[in-house]
């Protein structure tokens, strides 16, 4: 139950690649990884490239909520 899965969203203000599914002129990109939950103040360890790949972060709980992460 510690392992969470994330979610970022990111204006990139520059034109990228879209990734798979995603149009082409969509000016969000989606980046995923996963994560553990440390401890109980809800601090989670995820890599380097997940946490810094956006501006939006969202966390998925394997409960199935789902919170907007600070």
């Amino acid at each position: 139950p510690a392992v969470v899965h994330i979610r970022t969203l990111t204006s990139t203000g520059m034109p990228t690649p879209a990734p798979k599914g995603k149009a082409a002129d969509d000016p969000r990109y989606s980046g995923e990884g996963s994560g553990i939950i440390v401890d109980s103040e809800g601090y989670i360890l995820t890599n380097h490239h997940v946490a810094l790949s956006g501006d939006d972060v969202w966390v998925k709980f394997v409960d199935g909520r789902i919170q907007h992460a600070e």
